[in-house]
C-alpha cells in the first residue's frame, strides 16, 4: 500500500495535477480497517495452530 501511494505521489508530481494528492490519505484511511482485520485473522490462525 505504501509503495502504491508513493507511485501515485510521483505520478501526481509528474503530471502537475495536485488535486489528486488528496486521494492518498483517503485511500490509506479507507483500507486501514481491512489491514487491521487481516492482522486479527492472521493472529487467530496462528493461535489455532499452536493449540493443536
Amino acid at each position: 500500500m505504501l509503495v502504491a501511494c508513493l507511485v501515485l505521489f510521483y505520478l501526481v508530481l509528474k503530471s502537475k495535477n495536485y488535486m489528486v494528492i488528496f486521494i492518498i490519505p483517503v485511500a490509506m484511511l479507507s483500507l486501514l480497517p481491512s489491514f487491521m482485520r487481516l492482522g486479527q485473522i492472521n493472529a487467530e490462525l496462528k493461535s489455532r495452530n499452536v493449540k493443536k
